[in-house]
Protein backbone atom coordinates (compact mmCIF):
# COMPACT_ATOMS: atom_id res chain seq x y z
CA UNK A 1 0.00 0.00 0.00
CA UNK A 2 2.79 2.80 0.85
CA UNK A 3 6.14 0.95 -0.67
CA UNK A 4 5.89 -1.25 2.69
CA UNK A 5 7.76 -4.32 0.57
CA UNK A 6 11.40 -3.60 -1.65
CA UNK A 7 10.61 -2.73 -4.84
CA UNK A 8 7.53 -1.08 -4.32
CA UNK A 9 6.83 2.61 -3.84
CA UNK A 10 5.09 4.70 -1.38
CA UNK A 11 2.79 6.77 -2.27
CA UNK A 12 2.15 10.90 -2.40
CA UNK A 13 -0.55 10.85 -0.60
CA UNK A 14 -3.92 9.06 0.25
CA UNK A 15 -6.58 9.50 -1.55
CA UNK A 16 -9.07 8.08 1.35
CA UNK A 17 -11.59 5.72 0.31
CA UNK A 18 -13.18 5.02 -3.59
CA UNK A 19 -11.40 8.22 -5.04
CA UNK A 20 -12.75 8.12 -8.67
CA UNK A 21 -11.01 10.85 -10.41
CA UNK A 22 -8.13 12.78 -10.69
CA UNK A 23 -7.87 16.35 -12.33
CA UNK A 24 -4.97 18.40 -12.62
CA UNK A 25 -6.42 22.02 -12.22
CA UNK A 26 -5.20 25.55 -11.55
CA UNK A 27 -1.89 23.70 -10.25
CA UNK A 28 -3.18 21.69 -7.91
CA UNK A 29 -4.94 17.71 -8.00
CA UNK A 30 -8.50 17.56 -7.53
CA UNK A 31 -9.91 14.42 -6.40
CA UNK A 32 -13.50 13.10 -5.80
CA UNK A 33 -14.34 10.44 -3.24
CA UNK A 34 -17.55 8.64 -3.91
CA UNK A 35 -16.99 6.53 -0.54
CA UNK A 36 -15.98 10.04 1.48
CA UNK A 37 -18.56 12.44 0.09
CA UNK A 38 -16.70 15.01 -0.68
CA UNK A 39 -14.09 16.78 -3.12
CA UNK A 40 -10.89 17.30 -2.35
CA UNK A 41 -7.65 18.78 -3.85
CA UNK A 42 -3.87 18.35 -2.83
CA UNK A 43 -1.11 20.61 -2.49
CA UNK A 44 2.65 18.65 -4.31
CA UNK A 45 5.72 19.03 -2.28
CA UNK A 46 8.89 18.24 -3.25
CA UNK A 47 10.27 15.59 -1.11
CA UNK A 48 13.77 14.27 -3.26
CA UNK A 49 12.90 13.09 -6.93
CA UNK A 50 9.11 13.02 -5.53
CA UNK A 51 6.40 15.03 -3.86
CA UNK A 52 3.70 15.03 -0.90
CA UNK A 53 1.07 16.77 -0.45
CA UNK A 54 -1.00 18.54 1.85
CA UNK A 55 -4.96 18.27 1.55
CA UNK A 56 -7.77 20.45 1.60
CA UNK A 57 -11.18 19.13 1.63
CA UNK A 58 -13.52 21.72 -0.75
CA UNK A 59 -16.72 20.47 -0.66
CA UNK A 60 -17.92 17.77 1.91
CA UNK A 61 -21.56 16.27 1.94
CA UNK A 62 -23.54 14.02 3.64
CA UNK A 63 -24.05 10.28 2.36
CA UNK A 64 -26.64 11.20 -0.34
CA UNK A 65 -22.92 13.39 -2.05
CA UNK A 66 -21.28 10.69 -4.16
CA UNK A 67 -18.84 12.63 -6.54
CA UNK A 68 -16.95 10.45 -9.41
CA UNK A 69 -16.23 12.84 -12.43
CA UNK A 70 -14.46 16.37 -13.14
CA UNK A 71 -14.48 18.26 -16.80
CA UNK A 72 -13.10 22.28 -16.84
CA UNK A 73 -15.49 24.44 -18.92
CA UNK A 74 -13.86 27.18 -20.66
CA UNK A 75 -14.83 29.89 -18.26
CA UNK A 76 -12.88 27.87 -15.81
CA UNK A 77 -15.41 26.44 -13.92
CA UNK A 78 -15.21 22.90 -12.67
CA UNK A 79 -18.42 20.76 -13.50
CA UNK A 80 -18.43 17.50 -11.56
CA UNK A 81 -21.09 14.86 -11.45
CA UNK A 82 -22.84 13.28 -8.53
CA UNK A 83 -24.31 9.66 -8.51
CA UNK A 84 -26.75 10.56 -5.42
CA UNK A 85 -27.87 6.88 -4.07
CA UNK A 86 -24.81 4.64 -2.87
CA UNK A 87 -26.58 1.84 -4.66
CA UNK A 88 -24.50 0.87 -8.29
CA UNK A 89 -27.40 0.31 -10.77
CA UNK A 90 -28.68 2.75 -12.83
CA UNK A 91 -31.59 4.91 -10.37
CA UNK A 92 -32.20 8.13 -12.35
CA UNK A 93 -31.18 10.73 -9.11
CA UNK A 94 -28.06 11.99 -10.60
CA UNK A 95 -26.90 15.41 -10.70
CA UNK A 96 -24.31 17.66 -12.39
CA UNK A 97 -22.55 20.25 -10.30
CA UNK A 98 -20.81 23.61 -10.77
CA UNK A 99 -18.16 25.17 -8.93
CA UNK A 100 -16.96 28.63 -9.67
CA UNK A 101 -13.91 30.30 -8.45
CA UNK A 102 -14.86 33.17 -6.20
CA UNK A 103 -11.50 35.13 -8.61
CA UNK A 104 -8.91 34.96 -10.82
CA UNK A 105 -6.27 31.98 -9.89
CA UNK A 106 -3.50 33.51 -7.92
CA UNK A 107 0.32 33.59 -9.23
CA UNK A 108 1.51 30.99 -7.68
CA UNK A 109 -1.30 27.89 -8.91
CA UNK A 110 1.61 26.97 -11.80
CA UNK A 111 2.93 23.30 -11.44
CA UNK A 112 5.98 22.87 -9.23
CA UNK A 113 9.56 23.24 -11.67
CA UNK A 114 11.33 20.29 -11.16
CA UNK A 115 13.80 19.59 -8.34
CA UNK A 116 17.52 19.22 -8.21
CA UNK A 117 16.56 15.42 -7.78
CA UNK A 118 13.98 15.23 -10.42
CA UNK A 119 16.67 16.33 -12.72
CA UNK A 120 19.06 14.26 -11.41
CA UNK A 121 16.58 11.37 -11.83
CA UNK A 122 16.03 11.81 -15.23
CA UNK A 123 19.81 11.38 -16.63
CA UNK A 124 21.00 8.46 -18.52
CA UNK A 125 24.14 7.50 -16.48
CA UNK A 126 22.43 6.06 -13.51
CA UNK A 127 23.04 2.23 -13.62
CA UNK A 128 27.13 3.26 -12.98
CA UNK A 129 26.32 5.85 -10.17
CA UNK A 130 26.90 3.69 -7.10
CA UNK A 131 25.48 6.82 -4.83
CA UNK A 132 22.25 6.78 -7.03
CA UNK A 133 21.59 3.13 -6.48
CA UNK A 134 22.16 3.74 -2.73
CA UNK A 135 20.38 6.40 -2.31
CA UNK A 136 17.50 6.21 0.47
CA UNK A 137 15.49 8.11 -2.17
CA UNK A 138 13.25 5.52 -3.69
CA UNK A 139 12.35 7.30 -6.64
CA UNK A 140 15.42 8.06 -7.69
CA UNK A 141 16.97 4.76 -6.44
CA UNK A 142 13.95 3.14 -8.66
CA UNK A 143 15.17 5.43 -11.79
CA UNK A 144 18.81 3.98 -11.66
CA UNK A 145 17.23 0.47 -11.35
CA UNK A 146 15.35 1.73 -14.57
CA UNK A 147 18.43 2.21 -16.11
CA UNK A 148 20.04 -0.60 -14.98
CA UNK A 149 17.56 -2.38 -17.39
CA UNK A 150 17.86 0.22 -20.39
CA UNK A 151 21.97 -0.54 -19.94
CA UNK A 152 21.40 -4.18 -20.20
CA UNK A 153 18.71 -3.77 -22.97
CA UNK A 154 20.90 -1.84 -24.64
CA UNK A 155 24.20 -4.53 -24.17
CA UNK A 156 25.67 -2.04 -21.80
CA UNK A 157 25.81 -4.35 -19.24
CA UNK A 158 24.43 -7.84 -18.59
CA UNK A 159 22.45 -7.97 -15.65
CA UNK A 160 22.76 -11.77 -16.68
CA UNK A 161 26.50 -11.84 -15.40
CA UNK A 162 26.50 -9.09 -13.01
CA UNK A 163 28.76 -9.60 -9.74
CA UNK A 164 26.71 -8.81 -6.76
CA UNK A 165 29.26 -9.05 -4.20
CA UNK A 166 31.09 -6.51 -5.69
CA UNK A 167 28.35 -3.64 -4.45
CA UNK A 168 29.45 -3.08 -1.12
CA UNK A 169 26.01 -0.76 -0.14
CA UNK A 170 22.99 -2.94 0.73
CA UNK A 171 20.46 -1.11 -1.09
CA UNK A 172 23.09 -1.11 -4.35
CA UNK A 173 22.55 -4.94 -3.98
CA UNK A 174 18.71 -4.80 -3.79
CA UNK A 175 18.69 -2.45 -7.14
CA UNK A 176 21.25 -4.85 -8.97
CA UNK A 177 18.68 -7.67 -7.85
CA UNK A 178 15.57 -5.58 -8.71
CA UNK A 179 16.90 -5.01 -11.88
CA UNK A 180 17.71 -8.42 -12.69
CA UNK A 181 14.04 -8.92 -11.80
CA UNK A 182 12.72 -7.03 -14.21
CA UNK A 183 13.96 -8.90 -17.10
CA UNK A 184 13.86 -11.91 -15.64
CA UNK A 185 17.72 -12.77 -15.13
CA UNK A 186 18.27 -14.80 -11.91
CA UNK A 187 20.81 -16.87 -12.69
CA UNK A 188 23.77 -14.53 -11.77
CA UNK A 189 22.05 -13.24 -8.45
CA UNK A 190 19.51 -14.83 -7.16
CA UNK A 191 21.50 -17.01 -4.99
CA UNK A 192 23.47 -14.88 -3.51
CA UNK A 193 20.45 -12.57 -2.84
CA UNK A 194 18.98 -15.68 -0.64
CA UNK A 195 22.49 -15.49 1.10
CA UNK A 196 22.53 -11.87 1.38
CA UNK A 197 22.80 -10.27 5.37
CA UNK A 198 20.35 -7.86 4.17
CA UNK A 199 16.57 -9.29 4.64
CA UNK A 200 15.25 -6.89 2.08
CA UNK A 201 17.34 -8.93 -0.37
CA UNK A 202 16.35 -11.98 1.01
CA UNK A 203 12.84 -11.13 0.76
CA UNK A 204 12.84 -10.15 -2.88
CA UNK A 205 14.23 -12.98 -3.89
CA UNK A 206 11.45 -15.03 -2.12
CA UNK A 207 9.14 -12.92 -3.66
CA UNK A 208 11.07 -13.52 -7.28
CA UNK A 209 11.03 -16.97 -6.42
CA UNK A 210 7.15 -17.46 -6.01
CA UNK A 211 6.25 -15.09 -8.60
CA UNK A 212 8.20 -17.22 -11.67
CA UNK A 213 7.91 -20.25 -9.49
CA UNK A 214 11.43 -21.04 -10.05
CA UNK A 215 10.99 -24.55 -8.57
CA UNK A 216 14.96 -24.87 -8.29
CA UNK A 217 15.39 -23.08 -5.80
CA UNK A 218 13.19 -24.77 -3.22
CA UNK A 219 16.31 -26.00 -1.45
CA UNK A 220 17.70 -23.12 -0.91
CA UNK A 221 13.95 -21.48 0.27
CA UNK A 222 13.93 -24.70 2.88
CA UNK A 223 17.38 -24.20 4.22
CA UNK A 224 15.87 -20.11 5.05
CA UNK A 225 13.50 -22.01 7.49
CA UNK A 226 16.69 -23.33 9.73
CA UNK A 227 18.44 -19.69 9.25
CA UNK A 228 18.55 -18.27 12.28
CA UNK A 229 18.29 -14.68 10.70
CA UNK A 230 15.11 -15.54 9.28
CA UNK A 231 12.68 -13.18 10.92
CA UNK A 232 9.04 -13.96 11.40
CA UNK A 233 8.15 -11.88 8.39
CA UNK A 234 10.36 -13.25 6.24
CA UNK A 235 9.76 -17.04 7.80
CA UNK A 236 5.91 -16.02 6.37
CA UNK A 237 7.14 -15.49 3.08
CA UNK A 238 9.12 -18.58 2.53
CA UNK A 239 6.49 -21.10 3.90
CA UNK A 240 3.76 -19.39 1.77
CA UNK A 241 6.33 -19.41 -1.33
CA UNK A 242 6.80 -22.94 -0.31
CA UNK A 243 3.43 -24.15 -0.89
CA UNK A 244 2.96 -21.93 -3.93
CA UNK A 245 5.81 -23.35 -5.68
CA UNK A 246 4.41 -27.30 -4.21
CA UNK A 247 0.40 -26.52 -4.99
CA UNK A 248 0.47 -23.51 -7.63
CA UNK A 249 -2.11 -22.23 -5.88
CA UNK A 250 -3.51 -21.26 -2.45
CA UNK A 251 -6.85 -23.19 -1.19
CA UNK A 252 -8.46 -24.92 2.06
CA UNK A 253 -7.82 -27.79 0.29
CA UNK A 254 -4.29 -28.02 0.85
CA UNK A 255 -4.05 -26.57 4.26
CA UNK A 256 -2.90 -29.86 6.30
CA UNK A 257 0.00 -30.32 3.83
CA UNK A 258 0.77 -26.88 4.80
CA UNK A 259 0.35 -27.39 8.24
CA UNK A 260 2.50 -30.09 8.48
CA UNK A 261 5.87 -28.46 7.16
CA UNK A 262 5.14 -25.75 10.39
CA UNK A 263 4.40 -28.19 12.96
CA UNK A 264 8.20 -29.36 13.40
CA UNK A 265 8.98 -25.88 13.15
CA UNK A 266 6.87 -25.05 16.25
CA UNK A 267 7.83 -28.07 17.75
CA UNK A 268 11.61 -27.26 17.72
CA UNK A 269 13.01 -25.58 21.18
CA UNK A 270 16.18 -24.95 19.21
CA UNK A 271 14.58 -22.67 16.34
CA UNK A 272 14.00 -18.14 18.11
CA UNK A 273 10.42 -17.97 19.97
CA UNK A 274 9.75 -15.57 17.36
CA UNK A 275 9.72 -18.13 14.50
CA UNK A 276 7.46 -20.71 16.52
CA UNK A 277 4.66 -17.92 17.88
CA UNK A 278 4.63 -17.24 13.72
CA UNK A 279 4.60 -20.82 12.56
CA UNK A 280 1.35 -20.95 15.33
CA UNK A 281 0.16 -18.10 13.71
CA UNK A 282 0.14 -19.22 10.15
CA UNK A 283 -1.50 -22.59 11.78
CA UNK A 284 -5.08 -24.05 10.40
CA UNK A 285 -7.35 -23.52 13.58
CA UNK A 286 -8.46 -27.51 12.72
CA UNK A 287 -4.98 -28.89 12.02
CA UNK A 288 -4.56 -32.33 12.84
CA UNK A 289 -0.94 -31.62 13.28
CA UNK A 290 -0.63 -30.18 16.14
CA UNK A 291 -3.13 -32.16 19.62
CA UNK A 292 -4.65 -30.05 22.14
CA UNK A 293 -2.53 -31.44 24.58
CA UNK A 294 0.72 -29.83 23.19
CA UNK A 295 -1.13 -26.85 22.81
CA UNK A 296 -1.96 -26.80 26.23
CA UNK A 297 1.65 -27.24 27.01
CA UNK A 298 2.84 -24.40 24.92
CA UNK A 299 0.12 -22.18 26.16
CA UNK A 300 2.65 -22.68 29.76
CA UNK A 301 5.35 -21.67 27.74
CA UNK A 302 8.24 -18.95 29.39
CA UNK A 303 7.63 -17.22 25.91
CA UNK A 304 4.11 -14.96 26.02
CA UNK A 305 4.28 -14.78 22.56
CA UNK A 306 4.01 -18.45 21.84
CA UNK A 307 1.73 -18.46 25.08
CA UNK A 308 -0.67 -16.48 23.66
CA UNK A 309 -0.76 -18.16 20.08
CA UNK A 310 -1.38 -21.54 21.86
CA UNK A 311 -3.77 -20.05 24.07
CA UNK A 312 -5.78 -18.49 20.75
CA UNK A 313 -5.76 -21.49 18.69
CA UNK A 314 -6.97 -23.47 21.61
CA UNK A 315 -9.63 -21.05 21.86
CA UNK A 316 -11.07 -21.05 17.93
CA UNK A 317 -10.42 -24.43 18.28
CA UNK A 318 -13.64 -24.29 20.62
CA UNK A 319 -13.91 -28.35 20.67
CA UNK A 320 -15.10 -30.14 24.18
CA UNK A 321 -11.55 -31.03 24.26
CA UNK A 322 -10.17 -27.48 23.86
CA UNK A 323 -12.70 -25.91 26.38
CA UNK A 324 -11.47 -28.50 29.51
CA UNK A 325 -8.06 -26.97 28.32
CA UNK A 326 -9.26 -23.45 28.36
CA UNK A 327 -10.78 -23.95 31.85
CA UNK A 328 -7.47 -25.19 32.82
CA UNK A 329 -5.83 -22.08 31.10
CA UNK A 330 -8.55 -19.08 32.64
CA UNK A 331 -8.22 -20.50 36.41
CA UNK A 332 -4.70 -20.83 36.56
CA UNK A 333 -3.36 -17.21 38.18
CA UNK A 334 -0.54 -18.14 38.51
CA UNK A 335 -0.50 -17.06 34.29
CA UNK A 336 -0.72 -13.86 33.12
CA UNK A 337 -3.95 -11.79 33.20
CA UNK A 338 -3.80 -11.01 29.34
CA UNK A 339 -3.79 -14.92 28.64
CA UNK A 340 -6.22 -15.93 30.90
CA UNK A 341 -8.59 -13.13 29.49
CA UNK A 342 -7.70 -14.94 26.11
CA UNK A 343 -8.93 -17.82 27.67
CA UNK A 344 -12.14 -16.91 28.91
CA UNK A 345 -13.08 -15.55 25.37
CA UNK A 346 -13.00 -19.63 24.32
CA UNK A 347 -15.88 -20.54 27.44
CA UNK A 348 -18.71 -18.42 25.49
CA UNK A 349 -19.23 -21.29 23.64
CA UNK A 350 -20.44 -23.29 26.38
CA UNK A 351 -20.97 -21.03 29.33
CA UNK A 352 -24.26 -23.20 30.73
CA UNK A 353 -21.53 -25.97 30.84
CA UNK A 354 -19.11 -23.81 32.74
CA UNK A 355 -21.19 -21.29 34.54
CA UNK A 356 -19.92 -21.88 37.86
CA UNK A 357 -16.42 -21.21 36.51
CA UNK A 358 -17.10 -18.10 34.62
CA UNK A 359 -19.34 -16.82 38.14
CA UNK A 360 -16.01 -17.01 40.09
CA UNK A 361 -13.94 -15.78 37.09
CA UNK A 362 -16.71 -12.63 37.27
CA UNK A 363 -14.99 -11.98 40.69
CA UNK A 364 -11.62 -12.10 39.64
CA UNK A 365 -8.87 -9.72 40.72
CA UNK A 366 -7.50 -9.43 37.34
CA UNK A 367 -9.78 -6.83 35.54
CA UNK A 368 -9.08 -8.13 32.20
CA UNK A 369 -10.29 -11.49 33.17
CA UNK A 370 -13.33 -10.63 34.92
CA UNK A 371 -14.21 -7.44 32.67
CA UNK A 372 -14.43 -11.32 29.70
CA UNK A 373 -16.50 -13.61 32.10
CA UNK A 374 -19.26 -10.66 32.68
CA UNK A 375 -19.57 -10.00 29.15
CA UNK A 376 -20.08 -14.08 29.01
CA UNK A 377 -22.90 -14.34 31.48
CA UNK A 378 -24.43 -10.86 30.20
CA UNK A 379 -24.77 -12.78 27.22
CA UNK A 380 -25.94 -15.91 28.31
CA UNK A 381 -28.46 -14.68 30.74
CA UNK A 382 -29.48 -12.58 27.55
CA UNK A 383 -31.43 -9.98 29.98
CA UNK A 384 -33.52 -7.04 28.71
CA UNK A 385 -30.85 -4.49 30.23
CA UNK A 386 -27.74 -6.75 28.68
CA UNK A 387 -26.98 -3.67 26.59
CA UNK A 388 -27.30 -0.98 28.91
CA UNK A 389 -25.37 -3.21 31.28
CA UNK A 390 -22.50 -4.23 28.28
CA UNK A 391 -22.12 -0.36 27.54
CA UNK A 392 -21.00 1.14 31.19
CA UNK A 393 -20.96 4.46 29.35
CA UNK A 394 -23.32 6.82 29.79
CA UNK A 395 -24.46 9.60 27.54
CA UNK A 396 -23.10 8.69 24.40
CA UNK A 397 -23.36 10.53 21.29
CA UNK A 398 -26.12 9.60 18.76
CA UNK A 399 -25.12 7.53 15.79
CA UNK A 400 -24.92 9.70 13.10
CA UNK A 401 -22.54 12.11 14.97
CA UNK A 402 -19.62 10.21 13.79
CA UNK A 403 -16.87 12.87 14.92
CA UNK A 404 -18.19 13.05 18.54
CA UNK A 405 -17.93 9.20 18.78
CA UNK A 406 -14.24 9.32 17.31
CA UNK A 407 -13.34 12.26 19.65
CA UNK A 408 -14.55 9.58 22.46
CA UNK A 409 -13.04 6.45 21.48
CA UNK A 410 -10.03 6.95 18.80
CA UNK A 411 -7.52 6.80 21.96
CA UNK A 412 -6.58 4.21 24.42
CA UNK A 413 -7.05 1.18 23.19
CA UNK A 414 -5.34 -2.09 23.35
CA UNK A 415 -5.25 -4.48 20.37
CA UNK A 416 -4.86 -7.88 22.47
CA UNK A 417 -8.10 -6.74 24.60
CA UNK A 418 -9.73 -5.61 20.77
CA UNK A 419 -8.36 -9.53 19.94
CA UNK A 420 -11.09 -10.67 22.32
CA UNK A 421 -13.74 -8.39 21.60
CA UNK A 422 -13.46 -9.58 17.47
CA UNK A 423 -13.47 -13.54 18.81
CA UNK A 424 -15.74 -13.25 21.42
CA UNK A 425 -19.02 -15.20 21.04
CA UNK A 426 -20.17 -12.88 23.59
CA UNK A 427 -18.35 -9.77 22.25
CA UNK A 428 -18.57 -8.46 18.98
CA UNK A 429 -18.73 -11.37 16.85
CA UNK A 430 -17.21 -10.27 13.99
CA UNK A 431 -15.12 -13.40 13.32
CA UNK A 432 -18.76 -14.85 12.38
CA UNK A 433 -18.35 -13.22 9.13
CA UNK A 434 -14.65 -11.89 8.90
CA UNK A 435 -11.18 -12.98 8.84
CA UNK A 436 -8.71 -11.12 10.75
CA UNK A 437 -4.70 -12.67 10.58
CA UNK A 438 -6.37 -15.44 8.25
CA UNK A 439 -8.64 -16.50 11.59
CA UNK A 440 -12.68 -16.36 11.14
CA UNK A 441 -15.30 -16.39 8.58
CA UNK A 442 -14.63 -15.39 5.10
CA UNK A 443 -18.45 -14.02 4.32
CA UNK A 444 -17.07 -10.26 4.94
CA UNK A 445 -13.87 -8.55 3.92
CA UNK A 446 -10.85 -9.54 5.30
CA UNK A 447 -10.44 -7.05 8.35
CA UNK A 448 -6.65 -7.22 9.05
CA UNK A 449 -5.08 -3.53 9.08
CA UNK A 450 -8.05 -2.34 7.58
CA UNK A 451 -7.75 0.97 9.70
CA UNK A 452 -4.83 1.60 8.66
CA UNK A 453 -5.60 1.43 5.18
CA UNK A 454 -9.03 2.94 5.51
CA UNK A 455 -8.37 4.72 9.14
CA UNK A 456 -10.40 5.03 12.09
CA UNK A 457 -13.29 7.22 11.06
CA UNK A 458 -14.25 5.30 8.68
CA UNK A 459 -14.02 1.69 10.29
CA UNK A 460 -15.98 3.84 13.30
CA UNK A 461 -18.17 4.14 10.81
CA UNK A 462 -18.91 1.63 9.38
CA UNK A 463 -20.02 0.14 12.86
CA UNK A 464 -22.25 2.82 13.63
CA UNK A 465 -23.94 2.77 9.97
CA UNK A 466 -23.05 -0.57 8.48
CA UNK A 467 -25.72 -0.31 6.28
CA UNK A 468 -24.73 2.93 4.32
CA UNK A 469 -22.01 1.45 2.45
CA UNK A 470 -22.22 -1.78 0.76
CA UNK A 471 -19.43 -3.02 -1.55
CA UNK A 472 -21.34 -4.67 -4.97
CA UNK A 473 -19.13 -8.23 -3.41
CA UNK A 474 -21.43 -8.12 0.02
CA UNK A 475 -24.57 -7.59 -1.48
CA UNK A 476 -27.52 -8.68 0.58
CA UNK A 477 -30.59 -10.26 -1.16
CA UNK A 478 -34.09 -10.44 0.06
CA UNK A 479 -35.23 -13.94 -0.80
CA UNK A 480 -39.04 -15.20 -1.29
CA UNK A 481 -39.78 -18.61 -2.18
CA UNK A 482 -42.96 -20.21 -3.45
CA UNK A 483 -43.91 -21.28 0.07
CA UNK A 484 -44.37 -18.06 1.44
CA UNK A 485 -41.08 -17.88 3.62
CA UNK A 486 -38.74 -15.41 3.12
CA UNK A 487 -34.70 -14.72 3.48
CA UNK A 488 -32.49 -12.33 3.68
CA UNK A 489 -28.89 -12.79 3.74
CA UNK A 490 -25.82 -12.84 1.18
CA UNK A 491 -25.26 -15.40 -1.91
CA UNK A 492 -22.77 -17.94 -0.84
CA UNK A 493 -23.28 -19.37 -4.61
CA UNK A 494 -25.03 -22.30 -5.84
CA UNK A 495 -24.23 -26.19 -6.53
CA UNK A 496 -25.70 -29.44 -7.71
CA UNK A 497 -26.04 -28.60 -11.20
CA UNK A 498 -27.59 -24.86 -9.77
CA UNK A 499 -30.31 -26.54 -8.08
CA UNK A 500 -28.90 -25.38 -4.68
CA UNK A 501 -27.94 -22.03 -3.64
CA UNK A 502 -26.57 -21.40 -0.07
CA UNK A 503 -26.54 -17.83 1.55
CA UNK A 504 -25.57 -16.33 4.58
CA UNK A 505 -27.83 -14.31 7.75
CA UNK A 506 -26.98 -11.31 9.88
CA UNK A 507 -26.34 -14.34 12.58
CA UNK A 508 -23.38 -15.46 10.27
CA UNK A 509 -25.48 -19.46 10.06
CA UNK A 510 -25.44 -20.60 6.66
CA UNK A 511 -28.76 -22.53 4.67
CA UNK A 512 -29.36 -23.99 1.97
CA UNK A 513 -32.57 -23.05 -1.01
CA UNK A 514 -34.21 -25.00 -3.71
CA UNK A 515 -33.25 -22.98 -6.44
CA UNK A 516 -36.13 -24.00 -8.34
CA UNK A 517 -38.60 -22.84 -5.54
CA UNK A 518 -36.93 -19.50 -5.35
CA UNK A 519 -40.00 -16.50 -6.63
CA UNK A 520 -38.36 -13.77 -6.45
CA UNK A 521 -35.06 -12.22 -5.26
CA UNK A 522 -34.43 -8.26 -4.78
CA UNK A 523 -31.51 -6.37 -3.61
CA UNK A 524 -31.66 -5.34 0.05
CA UNK A 525 -30.60 -2.02 1.37
CA UNK A 526 -29.44 -3.42 4.41
CA UNK A 527 -26.03 -4.57 5.29
CA UNK A 528 -26.09 -8.47 6.71
CA UNK A 529 -23.73 -6.75 9.57
CA UNK A 530 -26.57 -5.56 11.99
CA UNK A 531 -27.49 -2.63 12.85
CA UNK A 532 -26.37 -1.15 16.51
CA UNK A 533 -23.38 -3.18 17.27
CA UNK A 534 -22.40 -0.40 19.51
CA UNK A 535 -24.83 -1.01 21.98
CA UNK A 536 -23.85 -4.43 22.70
CA UNK A 537 -19.67 -2.94 23.81
CA UNK A 538 -18.60 -0.44 25.69
CA UNK A 539 -16.52 2.79 24.83
CA UNK A 540 -13.45 0.63 25.94
CA UNK A 541 -13.99 -2.29 23.82
CA UNK A 542 -14.92 0.02 20.48
CA UNK A 543 -11.30 1.78 21.66
CA UNK A 544 -9.48 -2.07 21.54
CA UNK A 545 -11.30 -3.12 18.77
CA UNK A 546 -10.30 0.34 16.76
CA UNK A 547 -7.11 -0.39 17.94
CA UNK A 548 -6.64 -3.93 16.73
CA UNK A 549 -8.15 -2.95 13.13
CA UNK A 550 -5.30 -0.14 12.56
CA UNK A 551 -2.62 -2.29 13.48
CA UNK A 552 0.26 -1.96 10.99
CA UNK A 553 2.49 -5.18 12.13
Amino acid sequence: WDGELPGTLPMVAGTGEAPCAVLPFDGQLWVTSWGENRLKRFDLRHVGASFTADRDIVVQGDHNFRPVDFAVSPDGSLYFTDWVDRSYPVHGHGRIWRLKRKADPSADSDWPKLSDAEQRARRDDLATDRSALSTDDVFLRQAAVADLVRAHQAGKLSLAAIDLSKYDEPLARLSVVQAARWVNQPKAVLAAALQDADERLRLTAVRWIADEKLKQYEPQLVGLLDDSRTSPRLFAAVVAALDWLERGQVSRQYRHDYDRRLAPILRDEQKSAAIRATALRLLSVDSPAISVDELAKLARADDSAIAREATRLLVLRGDEAAVNRIVELANDDKLSAGLRADAVVGLASAAERHRESLARLADDDAAEVAREAKRILRTADNSPSNSAASNDSPNRPAADDVDAWLARVQDGGDANAGWRVFFSAAGGRCAACHTLDGRGAAIGPDLTRIGSRMGKRRVLESILHPSREIAPTYQPFVIEMADGRTFSGLTLGRFDGDKKERIVGADGREITLDVPNIERRTESKLSIMPQGLEQGLSDQDLRDLLALLSRND
